[in-house]
């Protein structure tokens, strides 16, 4: 995902388009919204891991935001929460060809935004909008998931094309999906090539076949006003290609047909995107289990570290030996510690070695024990990130989202885990996102330190500056970005003072 706008959400009325760094920061007061922001993307997790009915599941194994009347923002005007996201690069499959069905096969970057309602005692998706380049689709959603308006660029498809023609809408999503048949979808495009078919017969010369100008309405490409008008100016009959122009009614029609054609598998791709985003997302919560001296055998999941760590042991028990070897080496690089373990039949005790010297965990002091679920996170995402390749649908990158990770750490060690953080990104070759919620004053100057030795880029990291307005309670969402040398800008002075 590239960007995230909430609107109505918590203590936001808007908290603006924020793009999807390698590194974003969170900070501000306590009780700012900083939590909210970031508990937002473990809310797609466990919505997405569950199969949710709802296009939120307010209330699951990750996060608690009660019901929705606790969810919307409590200064809004409207009872609608809004969800936009930017997707990165989506490719468009080709469609089965059925009788001059479009074969149509693009590489898009969507925006899709959802308005969410609260309607007979369920969270439901009221209406979405799809926006690619010049072109939009808005959908407003009814009962029993049909589609009661359809409006693309200012047109009424309903009115163009009529109701039944347009396939029905899934709307549990937090992304609404469009009806998967093949069939269906096949029968919707052949409609709106009909349909475009006739406005072409008006500028085509008067001998031209239907089955050519059905071959013309299918073989047009989605775009903006003048990419619709060259394209109907090369089939255009000379002196009817005059009265076309880019704001010219047969221009916007054709232009709203043509791109109404992919809005259907554009929602279906947007939707998976989100889900796997979803289900790669990771979170670390801002308490850790205690350390215990000996931790029970327990089947426990292994493929990632629980909010509060409390499978950190199955999770190192987990790995092979070289795995093991790997990981604690890869610590002792960042923070001049060894990790291992020691198992046996019924438990298993981990065992930090400083030195020549090796403790059991809790007696290494709470600060570690708290970190280590921390340090176990990035190296597992560093493990388990998909690299994208050159193939036609590359699968989302990891987010790792991170409460409060200083917790009870001395400030060298705090600055430390800005040093994790950062190898995390260029070990992963920034396919992995972290999201950081911090008080931290050491690591946020340890990442000014690097951007200004040039071991870390500065575009790579954005600061966001929480500010809740004690009068309405409306949080304000600043950014802050670090300049070549890594100080910030628009950074409020005395802002780690008391």
């Amino acid at each position: 995902m590239n960007a995230i706008r909430l609107k109505n959400f918590r203590s936001f009325l808007d908290t603006g388009t924020i793009e999807l760094k390698p590194i974003v920061l969170l900070v501000g007061a306590n009780s700012s919204g900083k939590s909210s922001l970031l508990r937002f993307f473990p809310l797609l997790k466990q919505t997405t891991e569950l199969q949710s009915a709802s296009p939120l599941l307010l209330n699951g194994r990750y996060v608690d935001f009660g019901d929705f009347e606790e969810t919307v923002c409590r200064s809004s005007r409207g009872e609608l929460i809004e969800i936009i996201f930017s997707f990165p690069t989506i490719h468009v499959h080709r469609i089965d060809e059925i009788v001059y069905v479009s074969r149509i096969s693009a590489t898009i970057t969507p925006e899709i935004s959802v308005k969410l309602q609260y309607v007979n005692s369920r969270t439901s998706v009221a209406a979405f909008r799809i926006t690619i380049g010049e072109n939009n689709c808005d959908i407003e959603i009814g009962n029993h998931s049909i589609v009661n308006s359809c409006i693309v660029n200012g047109i009424d498809l309903i009115k163009e094309i009529g109701t039944g023609s347009i396939p029905r809408c899934t709307a549990s999503n937090t992304v609404p999906t469009f009806d998967e048949s093949v069939f269906l979808r096949s029968k919707f495009i052949r409609i709106l090539n009909t349909k475009a078919a006739e406005y072409i017969r008006d500028i085509v010369h008067k001998n031209t076949s239907e089955r050519t100008i059905l071959t013309h309405a299918a073989r047009l490409t989605p775009g903006g006003a003048d990419r619709i008008l060259e394209q109907l100016k090369k089939i255009a009959f000379e002196p009817k290609a005059k009265r076309l122009y880019p704001n010219s009614a047969i221009v916007n029609k054709i232009r709203a047909l043509t791109f109404a054609r992919i809005v259907p598998t554009v929602m279906n791709e947007s939707f998976r995107w989100l889900s796997q985003f979803g289900l790669a997302t990771r979170y670390i919560g801002p308490f850790r289990l205690d350390p215990q001296r000996y931790y029970r055998n327990q089947e426990l999941s292994v493929n990632q570290i629980e909010p509060h760590g409390e499978n950190l042991a199955m999770f190192l028990r987990s790995l092979s030996d070289s795995e093991r070897q790997r990981f604690s080496e890869w610590v002792s690089q960042i923070f001049e510690f060894h990790v291992t373990i020691n198992p046996s039949r019924s438990h298993t005790e981990v065992r930090v070695k400083e030195k020549d010297q090796s403790y059991n965990i809790i007696d290494m002091g709470y600060g570690l024990s708290q970190v280590l679920p921390i340090i176990a996170q990035c190296w597992s995402s560093i493990n388990t990130t998909p690299k994208h390749t050159s193939s036609e649908r590359p699968r989302s990158s990891t987010l790792v989202a991170i409460e409060q990770p200083e917790l009870h750490l001395h400030p060298r060690l705090q600055a430390k885990l800005a040093d994790m953080f950062v190898s995390m990104i260029k070990e992963t070759k920034k396919t992995a996102n972290l999201i950081i919620e911090t008080h931290s004053e050491a690591m946020i100057n340890r990442f000014g330190e690097m951007i200004s030795e040039g071991t870390l880029d500065r575009t790579d990291v954005l600061v966001l500056l929480f500010e809740k307005n004690t009068e309405t309670s409306v949080t304000n969402v600043r950014k802050s970005q670090f300049d070549k040398d890594g100080v910030l800008s628009d950074w409020p002075i005395g802002f780690f003072s008391a």
